[in-house]
């Protein structure tokens, strides 16, 4: 499929999803919801493997504190790589085999008061109509949904 296909079949405003569509369908790449645990950890790897393979030039560092350590010369993507296929050498001892940390769930990551559209309900008090704020929804297994626990983050560290 080119290009020109894909872009007029969209809706307005899917720019990013149809470009999606369009570098997937490039790679030749299925879309589709993984069924295992391991599947959904080796996807995104995979992915960014092919388009490196069939993509991938030298580049300076994304980050510029890191330009210096480099001598501001450009790095061949030859180092990340091969990071990727050692990843996806390990990639199926990182899955825990408790089988309830395997499913896959959605998890809302700004779930708060104003993302909750409630309603008097007659005869209960109060009754949840929707939730807003879908669009860092992760839909994955609980063990890559995990977050740092509140107790454990600090967010008034100075920055150094």
């Amino acid at each position: 499929m080119v290009w020109q296909e894909i872009t007029a079949r969209r809706r307005p405003g899917t720019v990013y999803a149809t470009f999606c569509l369009f570098y997937l369908t490039l790679l030749n790449q299925s879309i589709t919801i993984d069924e295992s645990a391991e599947a959904a950890l080796v996807a995104a790897a995979r992915k960014e493997l092919a388009y490196l393979e069939q993509f991938g030039q030298p580049l300076l560092p994304f980050r510029r504190e890191r330009r210096d350590g480099y001598q501001y010369r450009e790095q061949s993507p030859s180092a990340h790589i091969e990071n990727l296929k050692r990843y996806l050498l390990i990639a199926s001892s990182l899955v825990p085999r408790d089988p309830a940390l395997g499913h896959f769930c959605i998890r809302h990551p700004d779930l708060q008061q104003s993302n909750i559209v409630v309603r008097r309900s007659s005869d209960s008090g109060w009754q949840v109509v929707s939730l807003l704020d879908w669009q860092h929804a992760s839909i994955l297994p609980p063990f890559l949904l995990a977050g740092i626990p509140q107790c454990l983050q600090n967010h008034d560290d100075p920055v150094l």
